[in-house]
């Protein structure tokens, strides 16, 4: 199980509410790409600053993310050729009881403006729903015209632990198991014992004390966006040879990256169990182990 690679015992811990009160949906992000080892080694002197999101004894949340582009891929080609206010578009899941129960999702829009700022719109849904159709009238207020026809593109899952710095106004998740299915693909891309760190803080912040921890640690930020490189991922894969997809993206802006994911990347063939949305916790934790392994 992920929870005994990594042990969270030392952290103080608070809830979904305390969490909600600094929500950051006007943010900076800065992301770092780390191995288990690492994190292993980090772990402890974050415990020292920051306190761990915790729900009714779960620690470490699954999240399911169906991300929607334009059938030319607008959404990553803008963020390939570095082009400045370009958006995300996804329909988000949380896998914690909370929402499991509410039967809460939802879809968000982020836009990373040309001040390289975060700043992130979401609106509820059903959770057993893939189409945002119902969501027309809140998509065609928050995005440009040509970005009005959607389909989707990629599924993105993963499991993540959030800290808050005791402190400070300043996040930092850690995205760990990290799988990446092409809508009508039956094969996935995976990456074993990866995980992505997110720093968010508020707007202008300057001298993060989170950032200098990791600084110490040898880590250094890079440009890593889960649907991209995903999506990148699985170009390389050669498994968007279908539908939605009438083009190959171009990958040239994302190849030191994914020459960094190196042995790290593996393929989960058609006939392992690959569910996305999953009707049901049990559904869920019934594939952790799956993917905490390799």
């Amino acid at each position: 199980m992920l929870e005994e690679v990594l042990d969270t015992q030392a952290f103080r811990t608070h809830d979904l509410p305390t969490q909600q009160r600094a929500a950051l949906m006007e943010r900076q992000d800065t992301k770092y790409l780390v191995s288990y080892a690492q994190l292993g080694v980090i772990l402890p002197a974050l415990s020292l600053s920051h306190s761990l999101l915790a729900q009714q004894g779960d620690r470490l949340f699954g999240y399911e993310s169906l991300y929607f582009d334009t059938p030319d891929l607008h959404c990553y080609h803008a963020h390939h050729n570095g082009k400045l206010n370009r958006y995300k578009i996804r329909l988000r899941r949380y896998m914690d009881r909370h929402y499991l129960d509410t039967q809460t999702a939802f879809i968000e829009i982020k836009l990373r403006s040309n001040r390289a700022r975060t700043i992130k719109q979401r609106t509820p849904c059903d959770s057993d729903t893939q189409d945002i159709g119902a969501a027309q009238a809140f998509i065609e207020a928050q995005l440009p015209s040509h970005l009005h026809v959607l389909k989707p593109s990629l599924w993105v899952r993963y499991q993540r632990l959030t800290l808050m710095h005791l402190q400070r106004c300043e996040r930092l998740t850690i995205d760990t198991a990290l799988q990446f299915l092409p809508a009508g693909s039956q094969s996935a891309q995976a990456l074993a014992q990866l995980a992505v760190l997110e720093l968010k803080v508020p707007p202008g912040a300057q001298g993060s004390a989170t950032q200098s921890l990791l600084r110490s640690h040898g880590l250094r930020p890079l440009s890593f966006s889960k649907y991209c490189i995903g999506l990148a991922l699985c170009a390389e894969a050669g498994l968007l040879s279908h539908e939605p997809f009438r083009r190959a993206p171009k990958l040239n802006r994302f190849l030191p990256v994914l020459k960094r994911l190196g042995p790290a990347r593996k393929t989960l063939p058609s006939d392992t169990p690959v569910r996305c949305f999953p009707l049901s916790r049990q559904g869920f934790l019934a594939n952790r182990s799956a993917a905490a392994s390799g």
